[in-house]
């Protein structure tokens, strides 16, 4: 196999990532890849993507155009346009798209349906640096098991 063949040959996992840093025993995830999207991917939580909690970027990196992702962070802080407001819109169903995505956008909406959500299992805080306390990052799952994750330092 090709993880046999490497220099530093290791054995193929062949399940879930116990930590993200393990991306780069992926083949094909480069270092450039890696450092793109480490603090927009989880090993926690069901795999799946919130639709209420997507950040604009992994709209993009799904093949969202910038204008669909900025329409979607519009429709989410609501009419008055700002986050955690009585307004804001919440996507009930993830197959439901919502009005506003053009048709050829709205092709991909429906192909990734299998993989979205519109609820989270797993959530992340993060606390920023100050006067001497370094910065802490929590992952927390709601699937029963509590504090999922707990790291101290630059995040990760």
């Amino acid at each position: 196999t090709y993880y046999a063949s490497l220099g530093r040959p290791y054995p193929c996992h062949n399940g879930p990532l116990a930590a993200v840093e393990e991306l780069l025993l992926i083949k094909g995830v480069t270092p450039a890849l890696y450092e793109r999207v480490k603090e927009r991917v989880t090993v926690w939580g069901d795999g799946k993507i919130n639709l209420n909690t997507v950040s604009s970027d992994t709209l993009r990196d799904l093949g969202f155009s910038a204008g669909t992702a900025e329409r979607v962070a519009a429709f989410r802080r609501g009419p008055d346009g700002r986050w955690g407001t009585v307004d804001d819109g919440v996507f009930r169903r993830r197959n439901e798209a919502p009005d506003f995505l053009p048709e050829n956008e709205l092709r991909r909406w429906n192909a990734l349906a299998p993989f979205l959500s519109v609820r989270g299992s797993a959530y992340r805080l993060d606390f920023p640096a100050s006067a001497g306390v370094p910065r802490l990052r929590v992952v927390v799952t709601t699937d029963g098991k509590g504090i999922g994750a707990w790291r101290e330092g630059g995040g990760g």
